[in-house]
């Protein structure tokens, strides 16, 4: 039996991607790419890592018009097992 081989989803920069496994400054450069201010980068933080959510459209302390620009641009991706 082989181990299971895990398969990081990509890395957010200024083309997007995952925002899991980023850190605090990373969420922020991400969130300042859309025009955001610092602190937003601690409720982000807050729901993907206390909250677990999987779809920005949970995050209710957000703006409407900020989850559909995080969307837009980003995703909540976790490991997979890839073979």
């Amino acid at each position: 039996m082989n181990p299971a081989i895990f398969a990081p989803p990509d890395a957010a920069g200024e083309a997007g991607g995952s925002l899991v496994g980023l850190d605090r400054d990373q969420l922020a450069a991400a969130l300042a790419a859309l025009g955001e201010p610092h602190f937003r980068a601690r409720q982000l933080w807050q729901w993907i890592y206390h909250h677990g959510v999987t779809d920005f459209a949970a995050m209710s302390n957000l703006s409407k018009a900020l989850r559909a620009a995080l969307a837009a641009r980003h995703d909540l991706a976790r490991l997979e097992i890839v073979q």
